[in-house]
């Protein structure tokens, strides 16, 4: 389905919503099944489609968009018309049919053929959604993702899995929760849960009128850390595109996802066969959670409303009003009494779309954090600092805009000169988290004297960094739990204009449920926003056919990265991570110090080849010295100890041992916390006597005493670092 409204009158607003029917001019052919080889085949003669003419299918659509509310239901869908065959519809932009379906052989078989226990379901998928009245516009798309489970059939045993933060989101503790209750509610079916998301974009060139993509995302046939691999155009399905001229009403939205709701709740009557190892399973599709920002959010359900009282989508805070330079604000520091939102306890304001309730999505870690309270409180320090109500002299603000402007940036990261207020407006999310990593612990250094702004700033940077960590632990989330309270106090009592509702939601709901939730990051909307960016570039500005145009780029996207991704690898496995499976060998010819011979020396190690870079499926790592003169420093690196606390160095030297490993002469830095007073500071006032007294460690910024020569294996390297002098000192910020 692209989407559907109701038929437009003089009177009416202008909608443009295509339905698949209308967006792509088909090729129809029969789809029939060999008995002998278990294939798929192709008829010549053209047979009528999934409805039984473009009569009919136009019938059936006016009939469903003139009356949603009260005639779109399931039983309506069971009594249509269905034919016996699937039929599929083949656009000239895609290669044929047949060739895809040897390639997809070539790939999940190591001799090219199929064996006949239908181990891909692809061969069967298409006739289950037949005689499951599952329409053509869903069940194409899930089409394209149902032959990944045959390489990924991991999702029948997932419930065995031991539960993790950071690995994946099907991974996490929330995810673990939704399998177990499904299997109660729906026993002997597997449940294929999807992450759904839009938001309205104008397209390049366009000011008027916005176009609302609606995507969902597959999150069990991923692999990988950290890699979003769920969130690639592949595995995404554009489940309705609408277009609108004009401001957009609930009643839009709301048949925007009648039909999607009603095909998904069609599969827990009539669910999918699918067969693996000889043993078929029932599969049903249900929405797990939804990632949208707040706008988007408030126009869906009515909530959160951050300008009227009592409009938290997760809880019942009131609010109350504050003075400011420009009049009145509401400050959400939660009183006694809230009571957090859930299937008993649901908010009055809440308007009934189809989705599942905005207290049960996940925390889109760009659009609170990221673009929330990190840009908010950026903004104010590289302004006036008012609502932080501390001055930062202009000698200050020189020492600090010069430290990190000379420091030494890693590859892949933003560049860390201070920008002013405006340009910090116009940037993505993680360019103003790069800069706020590394901006507000530069600036504490920079200030001398301790006061209520700089402890604040210590504590809001602590816990944004042990939040956004890919290393998030059990233990973390217990410092994350508590550290909340501390700054949600710090903040409420003395800097309560910071108390917006995306702060609210940050320390009031994120920070307390992660070990629940997982990683904000594994929520994130940011992958879909760069689904929004491609397709609003390709869509020129004076065309008429803008939908049909962002559709076939977005097709187009899927097959590429498909028949490029699976080239690399021999089995065709297209969501493995890739790697170019050891290093770019680069000969280092410079001699060596005086200080690394005698480290080579002392400890027996013999000649070897030594090489200038390594890499591995994520990062690049240089020696030091090949990264002179060049404006990135790939050679500045982080790792982990025994204890599982973070060491930082620099790579001198890489090798080959005898067991073809990796290894690395590392001058490993001897660091200490710069900010071990200002906790016990924090912690030791009279304010904070009623929280704990316990210290929380720091291992993003450290300040660098002493270096020693090491010798590490490349695998066990995490990340880059940068390097930051200023004031006669040293100092290292983990990326």
């Amino acid at each position: 389905m692209i989407g559907f409204s109701k038929p437009e009158t003089t009177k009416s607003k202008k909608r443009n919503q295509l339905s698949w029917e209308i967006a792509f001019k088909s090729k129809k052919f029969k789809v029939s099944t060999d008995h002998k080889t278990g294939l798929t085949t192709k008829n010549d003669k053209p047979k009528t489609c999934f409805f039984p003419d473009q009569q009919n299918s136009a019938k059936i659509i006016n009939r469903r968009s003139s009356n949603l509310e009260s005639t779109s239901t399931v039983q309506e869908i069971e009594n249509e018309t269905v034919v016996e065959e699937w039929m599929m519809w083949n656009d000239d932009s895609i290669i044929e049919e047949e060739q895809k379906i040897n390639e997809i052989q070539e790939q999940l078989s190591p001799n090219g053929n199929c064996t006949n226990e239908l181990q891909d379901a692809l061969n069967t998928i298409s006739s289950v959604f037949v005689t499951n009245n599952i329409s053509r516009n869903l069940g194409e798309k899930v089409f394209q993702i149902a032959r990944l489970l045959n390489t990924h059939q991991s999702i029948t045993t997932r419930s065995e899995k031991p539960a993790a933060l950071t690995n994946r989101l099907c991974d996490t503790p929330k995810y673990k929760d939704r399998i177990k209750k499904s299997k109660e509610k729906y026993p002997g079916m597997i449940t294929m849960f999807l992450s759904l998301n839009t938001d309205g974009f104008r397209k390049k060139g366009c000011s008027r009128g916005e176009i609302w993509p609606l995507f969902l995302a597959v999150n069990d046939i991923t692999k990988g850390k950290g890699k979003f691999c769920e969130y690639r155009p592949e595995a995404i399905v554009l489940s309705a595109i609408m277009q609108s001229n004009t401001k957009l009403s609930f009643n839009d939205f709301l048949s925007l996802f009648q039909r999607m709701k009603l095909e998904l709740e069609e599969t827990s009557v009539n669910p999918m066969k699918i067969s693996f190892d000889k043993i078929q399973y029932d599969v049903r599709l249900e929405i797990f959670q939804c990632s949208i920002d707040f706008a988007a959010s408030q126009k869906i359900h009515g909530l959160p409303m951050w300008l009227s009282y009592d409009s938290c989508s997760r809880c019942s805070v009131s609010g109350k009003q504050i003075k400011t330079k420009k009049g009145s604000k509401i400050c959400w520091y939660p009183e006694e009494g809230v009571k957090q939102y859930n299937e008993t306890e649901i908010p009055k304001k809440l308007l009934k779309s189809g989705l599942p309730p905005p207290y049960q999505d996940g925390f889109d870690a760009l659009h609170i954090i990221m673009e929330g309270t990190s840009r908010d409180l950026l903004k104010d320090l590289l302004g006036t600092c008012k609502k932080i109500g501390m001055k930062i002299s202009k000698r200050n603000r020189l020492q600090w805009s010069d430290a990190l402007n000379n420091a030494k940036v890693p590859r892949g990261r933003c560049s860390a000169g201070l920008l002013n207020p405006i340009q910090l407006t116009s940037r993505t999310g993680t360019e103003v988290q790069n800069l706020y990593e590394l901006a507000i612990p530069t600036l504490l250094m920079v200030l001398s004297t301790p006061c209520d702004g700089v402890a604040m700033l210590f504590l809001h940077w602590l816990l944004t960094r042990k939040c956004l960590d890919w290393n998030l632990s059990s233990s973390t989330c217990s410092e994350i739990n508590q550290l909340s309270k501390l700054l949600s106090f710090y903040v409420g009592t003395k800097f309560n204009a910071f108390y917006t509702m995306k702060f609210h939601y940050f320390i009031d709901h994120m920070a307390p449920t992660i070990r629940f939730h997982g990683s904000p990051l594994l929520s994130s909307a940011a992958p879909f926003e760069r689904l929004n960016q491609t397709m609003g570039r390709s869509a020129n500005a004076y065309t008429t056919k803008t939908l049909m145009n962002i559709c076939k780029r977005f097709l187009a996207m899927k097959t590429a990265n498909t028949h490029q991704n699976s080239e690399r690898k021999a089995d065709g496995n297209i969501l493995e991570n890739q790697t170019d499976g050891g290093c770019l060998f680069t000969p280092d010819v410079s001699p060596l110090t005086t200080q690394e011979t005698i480290y080579l020396n002392s400890h027996n190690r013999e000649e070897r080849v030594y090489r200038t870079s390594w890499s591995n499926d994520t990062f690049t790592f240089c020696t030091r010295a090949f990264c002179l003169g060049s404006p990135v420093q790939s050679c500045f690196i982080y790792f982990y100890n025994n204890q599982k606390t973070t060491e930082f160095g620099s790579i001198e030297r890489l090798f080959m041992n005898e067991e073809g490993n990796i290894l690395a002469i590392i001058q490993k830095f001897n660091t200490i916390d710069p900010f071990e007073d200002l906790m016990k500071s924090i912690l030791t006032s009279r304010s904070m006597a009623n929280f704990s007294s316990r210290y929380y460690v720091n291992g993003f910024y450290r300040k660098i005493i002493s270096c020693s020569y090491f010798v590490l294996d490349t695998r066990f390297l995490e990340g880059y670092a940068t390097i930051l002098e200023f004031s006669g000192n040293s100092f290292v910020s983990r990326c």
